[in-house]
């Protein structure tokens, strides 16, 4: 029962964070902001402050109450800008955007690999110490770029 209990305070949490997301999300589309604006009002990435707005990641509470400021939302607000989320919806990978981002990594994921693990060595690239950015070229084309630490594997030695 109490594994039952937690499940429904994360599930209710994530609800009450969603719904104050669209809060936020409708908030900036009525300024007419753009993520992009809003990043330089607010000197941070637009990827990472997007990602804040959607539920996905956490700021500091200064920041908080800047983009309340920034959308004219009241301060009590911040906090669920401020709160730890549970990270990655299973919902979202229905979006066709996002599913092409999971064809994407199905079809380059082993070359991708194979170039990290050649360059870099046996590990991985943090998705927690990561910078993206998104632009546009003069032909419409997105240009995804993704700076990510790279973590090697612990190979067993001795301190």
């Amino acid at each position: 029962m109490r594994i039952y209990s937690r499940l429904f305070q994360i599930s209710s949490a994530n609800y009450a964070r969603q719904i104050m997301s669209n809060q936020f999300i409708k908030a900036k589309e009525s300024k007419g902001l753009t993520y992009q604006q809003m990043a330089q009002l607010l000197s941070v990435n637009k990827v990472w402050l997007t990602s804040v707005l959607h539920g996905q990641n956490c700021c500091d509470i200064q920041l908080a109450h800047r983009i309340c400021d920034t959308l004219g939302i009241s301060h009590e607000y911040a906090n669920e800008l401020t709160s730890i989320p549970l990270r990655g919806n299973q919902n979202i990978i229905n979006d066709p955007l996002i599913y092409r981002f999971n064809e994407l990594f199905k079809v380059y994921g082993s070359s991708l690999r194979g170039i990290i693990h050649e360059e870099f060595g046996d590990g991985i690239m943090s998705a927690i110490d990561c910078k993206i950015d998104v632009t546009k070229n003069e032909q419409s084309r997105v240009i995804l770029r993704i700076d990510g630490k790279f973590l090697p594997y612990y190979k067993g030695q001795l301190d």
